[in-house]
């Protein structure tokens, strides 16, 4: 197979390996990406690419210098203006490359060479002899597949927190992060009442952490862990439905005043995991949310607090004030804490293994205003560490015909729409951090909810229609044969 090496919007093209027009010259050094720590995207790149022009006569070479020029206008619209759609891709595959990748130009400049092949004037030599310089492409730092890979059709169980299986158990190629194009949510059909309108969307890649993504802890149930209080907070014993594992705890003011921050329980990741050997697998930052609800007209502040069992507790990390005040199961955020909270490469678990450290995430509450219990149901950490975004007003609704779809476009920019086939619906606010695919196996852990409550029996479907369900992996040079 030849070479391939031109730059194009898919009707104009430069072809750098042909003969006529614009013809690549030896000499050329490919710009290269550093990828970054955090998988942020880096700087864009700059590739400087000695060229003849081949051409007849003057006509020619003004044909050709137009055609780099409408080009290099068009790259630069489609970077200032979100509104101009179509791209100019530099596209490329070695000879014996089994794939073809491509990357986005931003501008695309020619600096001619005066020196070599004669001036533009100039009466010898001839036009036709060509005219020699640089053409100077800067693009996205990443090389992308030209054609896209498609995400998976899915549809969890029901529950506080699911995993999304987002490429059938197989590792993303590429050897950097994947930009997913688009994604589509629907609410399943076994939904019922009000839209479903909130999602918090974790990755989980197997790689950077070295972990199994499925073993990741999604669901602390609060009645597993260790009630305080001297009798004021007690397990419900299992007779609420809508609640998640059928049981919750409560705060029952009876003994003590909880006018002032008094802690309700203490849970270990032990008490969640059944002592399995699995903690390295909850390695990472995670946002913690906590499903909760309080009685009419009273209103709780309650706060997580992180640390390990036994330690004293003005040294635990305190979390956001959360302010529950609502009669409806909902999600609060708690804020962000990591696993574990100590600095792994400073702590090489090797040299201290007999040390007994067993996470822990305390639950304190004070109670400010009205007479009413507080409820707690269960914490839902979701990783932020590899990719993440937050939708609101996503207008599921829970008939299961409408969806909310996000975008990556070529440049990085998300956006979301959710829409009735093919009629537009709502405008879904997004809050991304890198939300992109890990090159490695990965699920995505999902937390999702009304308005203002959560339904345990509510469920979403993933990725329902190929066509809006797809990914481009991402490479920093060659893509070889994948």
């Amino acid at each position: 197979m030849a070479a391939t090496l031109t730059i194009s919007d898919g009707t104009t093209t430069i072809n750098l390996g042909d003969t006529t027009d614009f013809h690549m010259l030896d000499g050329w050094i490919p710009a290269i990406a550093e990828p970054t720590g955090d998988d942020s995207v880096p700087p864009y790149v700059v590739d400087v690419i000695p060229v003849a022009i081949q051409c007849a006569n003057a006509n020619a070479l003004a044909a050709g210098l137009q055609k780099a020029h409408a080009l290099d206008r068009l790259a630069r619209q489609y970077h200032a203006d979100p509104r101009q759609h179509k791209e100019v891709w530099f596209t490329r595959q070695l000879d014996g490359e089994t794939g073809s990748t491509r990357s986005l130009v931003k501008s695309l400049t020619f600096r001619g060479n005066a020196a070599l092949g004669g001036g533009w004037f100039d009466a010898a030599p001839s036009i036709s002899a060509g005219r020699f310089g640089e053409l100077i492409v800067e693009h996205h730092p990443y090389w992308e597949r030209t054609t896209a890979l498609t995400l998976k059709d899915e549809s969890p169980a029901a529950g506080a927190s699911v995993f999304y299986d987002y490429y059938n158990n197989t590792a993303v190629p590429g050897d950097v992060p994947a930009r997913i194009a688009n994604m589509e949510v629907y609410a399943h059909a076994d939904s019922s009442g009000d839209d479903i309108s909130r999602l918090w969307i974790g990755i989980r890649g197997s790689d950077k952490y070295a972990v199994t993504p499925t073993n990741f802890v999604n669901i602390w149930e609060c009645e597993n862990g260790t009630n305080e209080a001297s009798g004021d907070t007690t397990d419900e014993g299992g007779t609420d439905a809508t609640a998640s594992g059928s049981d919750h705890v409560n705060v029952a003011p009876s003994s003590l005043p909880w006018t002032s921050w008094t802690k309700v329980l203490d849970i270990t990741f032990d008490d969640v995991n059944g002592g399995g050997e699995t903690g390295p697998d909850q390695n990472g930052e995670h946002l913690w949310l906590l499903r909760a609800k309080a009685d009419a007209d009273t209103t709780w502040q309650v706060q997580l607090r992180w640390g390990y069992q036994d330690i004293s507790a003005d040294t635990l990390v305190p979390g956001e004030i959360m302010q529950v005040d609502s009669t409806s199961w909902d999600y609060y955020e708690g804020g962000s804490a990591s696993f574990p909270l100590y600095d792994c490469q400073a702590m090489l678990q090797a040299s201290w293994s007999n040390l007994d450290l067993e996470y822990e995430v305390e639950i304190w509450a004070q109670r400010t205003s009205g007479t009413g219990d507080l409820y707690l149901d269960c914490l839902c950490p979701v990783p932020i560490g590899e990719g993440f975004i937050y939708v609101e007003n996503a207008a599921l609704q829970t008939d299961g015909t409408m969806p909310v779809l996000i975008a990556t476009s070529p440049r990085d920019r998300i956006s979301a729409l959710s829409y009735y086939n093919p009629d537009p619906q709502a405008m879904p606010r997004v809050s991304p951090n890198h939300f992109y695919l890990p090159p490695s196996n990965g699920r995505m852990i999902i937390v999702y909810a009304k308005a203002s409550s959560s339904v345990i029996g509510d469920r979403i479907r993933c990725c329902a229609t190929a066509s809006r369900a797809i990914f481009y992996p991402r490479w920093v040079t060659l893509r070889g044969a994948e």
